[in-house]
Formats: C-alpha cells, structure tokens, sequence
C-alpha cells in the first residue's frame, strides 16, 4: 500500500509540474498622443494597440459634447488617459479628449 502511495504521490508531482500554463494576457504601452491631430493620434493607437489586440479608444470631444467629428485632422488631442508610458491590458479603459486646433 505504501508503494502505490508514493507512486501516485510522483505521478500527481509530475502531472502538475507538466501541466500548461495560462498564457499570459498581452500588455501594451500607452503611447503618447497629446498634441497630436486626432487623425494621427488615431493611426498610432490603432496600428499599436488595437489593432493587435488591445482596447478600443474613447474620443471625447471637448468642443461640443456629442457632436460627431468629421474632420479628424482639425481637431487636437489636449489629454489622455492613462498616461503615456503606463501599461494596458485589455480590459483599460483608454481615452482621449480632443478641442478644435489650437483651442487646448
């Protein structure tokens, strides 16, 4: 009896130790988009994070609330969050607030 323990005992040890892993969630870095045309602050986060994966982008349009923008290359981006720099995962919650040019 003794001996079926321990080699039950070995083959849990082993069966645990070979098991797979979760792989870990990919993280992504908040660029930095203040300044930016929303236009270009768009085309950078989505080629470097949404598009590989990471969480949408909220505009928030600081000119007038729920207006829709139509020419993205007339508006700037005054703020951002989180910081540029900070980690994301998928599940950040990511914005930026945008002015028309020159009125940040």
């Amino acid at each position: 009896m003794r001996t079926l323990a321990v080699s039950g005992a070995a083959v849990f040890a082993l069966s645990v130790a070979g098991a797979p892993t979760a792989a870990a969630e990919p993280a992504w870095t908040m660029p930095d988009l203040t300044g930016m045309s929303l236009a270009e602050a768009q085309a950078l986060y989505d080629s470097t994070i949404k598009d590989t994966g990471g969480p949408w982008l909220e505009v928030i349009n600081g000119y007038v609330e729920g207006w829709t923008i139509r020419a993205p290359k007339m508006y700037d981006v005054c703020k951002q969050q989180p910081a540029a720099g900070k980690a994301l995962e998928a599940k950040t919650w990511t914005a930026i607030a945008v002015n028309k040019r020159g009125d940040c």
